[in-house]
């Protein structure tokens, strides 16, 4: 049995997800939090590290 190589090069739908979820959701966040100047203390930057694992999670399931 042969398989095309067109389908065998395909990635799964899932991975294909993966990058739009990145640039669309993720990275604004990421834009945030490599703010020059953040203070790393700051409560903000809690809450969006919080937010970034939330999101990260999402990616990887």
């Amino acid at each position: 049995m042969r398989i095309s190589a067109q389908k065998s090069l395909r990635m799964p739908d899932s991975v294909q997800s993966v990058v739009p979820f990145t640039l669309i959701v993720i990275k604004p966040t990421n834009a945030q939090l490599l703010t020059h100047g953040r203070d790393l203390a700051s409560a903000e930057t809690r809450a969006l590290l919080e937010k970034w694992g939330r999101l990260h999670a999402v990616r990887s399931v």
